[in-house]
């Protein structure tokens, strides 16, 4: 492997561990919340899924609720 693709994959690397760092660093910061403000939203979880007046922390982003068969 020529130096431009280690150069390439070094930095692919870090790319994942940087978005491993910051999930775990949200997900401390979503348990210290406490949610006193949260609003309804369609929360769409992948592709083609979207759940209307999904209750959502308007501090942290965290889900709160999703309603049960409320999936437009």
């Amino acid at each position: 492997m020529d130096d431009k693709y280690k150069k390439l994959k070094e930095e692919v690397e870090n790319c994942y561990w940087e978005i491993k760092y910051y999930n775990e660093k949200l997900e401390k910061l979503r348990k210290s919340c406490n949610h006193p403000e949260t609003e309804l939203v369609n929360y769409s979880p992948r592709v083609g899924q979207v759940f209307e007046n999904t209750e959502v922390c308007s501090i942290c982003g965290e889900v709160i609720n999703i309603p049960i068969g409320v999936m437009k």
